[in-house]
């Protein structure tokens, strides 16, 4: 069996799940076994994702988007997770209807013509993680190049085969990029779960406000200030703490209003 499942095993009263791991190996692990196991896989992906991708390996779209080259994520995704497979899926092609005008018995006439724009491909990378077969979806489209200055009928087409191949290579990356977190920075995608400097200056901010308020309790304020001080803090408790401290200045702020009227 291909993939993974999660059952209750019947062999004994404790707990334990049935992890299958492709199609050669199925074990029996224990609740606390499968949650160490779990933090490998997640601590292994944050690795991943955390690390910088060198500015060499970093291109710029023309549109300014910085992406880095098919080739670099393949070898990186060799490197980490050994030899993985790309299943082809579908491919669909993208027409549009144009008036054009042809020569018809050596006249001018307008036609609407349906031209080919654009290839979408879409196809399954499948690797092994930590002993475990993952599958992720990739998708991929690559625009169908015409001969300069001439109408977008299919006599015109130029170089369809690279076209294709480009959609192909486009959805593998896809994938792989999604399933390993490899580029993560370049992508936007990191698993970091550090809080920006940002989210620090306004969580210090909100906590100033409150304390001059007096609105939190002494444990409260020992709670925020030690997250603020800690280094290790993670982005979901400054955020957290930012939220309710914003929460208690508008009901006050609410509470005056009302007073005022």
């Amino acid at each position: 069996m291909e993939g993974f499942g999660i059952g209750i095993g019947k062999q004994s009263k404790q707990k334990k799940l049935i992890i299958n791991y492709g199609e050669e190996m199925n074990e029996i692990m224990k609740s606390d076994e499968w949650e160490s196991f779990k933090a490998i896989i997640i601590d292994k992906h944050k690795r991943i994702s955390n690390k910088k991708t060198p500015k060499g390996k970093i291109e710029q779209r023309t549109d300014g988007y910085d992406y880095v080259k098919d080739s670099y994520i393949f070898q990186r995704a060799l490197e980490e997770y050994g030899p993985s497979s790309f299943e082809d899926k579908w491919i669909h092609v993208v027409y549009t209807e144009t008036p054009q005008v042809l020569k018809v018995n050596g006249k001018d006439e307008v036609h609407m013509v349906r031209s080919p724009e654009w290839i979408m491909f879409a196809g399954l990378f499948t690797f092994i993680d930590n002993g475990l077969t993952r599958k992720e979806a990739g998708v991929g489209a690559s625009r169908i190049q015409y001969k300069k200055d001439q109408p977008h009928t299919p006599i015109n087409i130029v170089d369809l085969d690279k076209q294709f191949k480009a959609s192909r290579t486009q959805a593998k990356k896809d994938g792989i990029q999604r399933a390993t977190n490899i580029c993560d920075d370049v992508y936007q995608k990191i698993m970091d779960e550090t809080p920006t400097t940002e989210e620090i200056r306004a969580c210090n901010a909100a906590f100033g406000k409150v304390c001059k308020l007096k609105l939190l309790s002494m444990t409260q304020t020992k709670a925020v200030n030690d997250a603020l001080r800690d280094q290790d803090s993670t982005k979901a408790t400054i955020l957290s703490y930012t939220v309710h401290m914003n929460e208690l200045l508008n009901k006050k702020e609410k509470a005056d209003d009302k007073e005022k009227e």
